[in-house]
């Protein structure tokens, strides 16, 4: 909804009216309170938006750390039994088929080569999505406030969030 807008008319000496005009200094005062009650209604739903965008970044970045314990379990016992085959064949304790496209073979190859676990990149996109929207909250505040320092702080949480992908942040 726009607000009307009025300019003064003088239709005689000491005779004053209010015609309709695009940029008129004058506008009647049911119009503007219902423009105000429309807006302050629509920032209240954007702040509850926020309010929930805010709590969901909370918790992916609580189930990222939980998650990322559970990925440092796994590898510490990756790394054991990775250890344990590798000493077991060179030690005598194991012995590989001599057949070249046996499972044994391939496991042993694997162990050898000390692979980096994809576990890894999954938590590097959890952290980065949290990051992401982390990055959209200060765009719709900045947006939402005119203050173009926000804008700066979106860029370089947007930047971070690229960065924490490729794998260049590490904790």
């Amino acid at each position: 909804m726009s607000i009307k807008r009025y300019e003064e008319s003088a239709y005689g000496p000491g005779d004053f009216g209010l015609e309709g005009s695009g940029d008129g200094a004058w506008v009647k005062y049911d119009d503007h309170a219902a423009e105000v009650a429309r807006l302050n209604e629509q920032v209240r739903v954007l702040r509850a938006n926020c309010d929930e965008w805010e709590r969901k970044a909370i918790s992916n970045f609580e189930e990222c750390s939980k998650m990322d314990e559970q990925v440092r379990e796994l590898a510490a016992l990756a790394e054991e039994r990775r250890e344990f085959i590798v000493n077991g064949v060179e030690f005598g304790y194991i012995r590989i088929p001599s057949v070249p496209l046996d499972k044994a073979t391939g496991t042993y190859e694997r162990c050898l080569l000390k692979p980096k676990f994809a576990a890894d990149a999954i938590l590097n996109e959890v952290r980065s999505q949290g990051v992401d929207m982390y990055a959209e909250h200060l765009t719709r505040k900045a947006i939402e406030s005119g203050e173009n320092k926000n804008h700066a702080y979106a860029y370089l949480a947007a930047n971070f969030a690229a960065r924490i992908r490729a794998g260049e942040v590490q904790r």
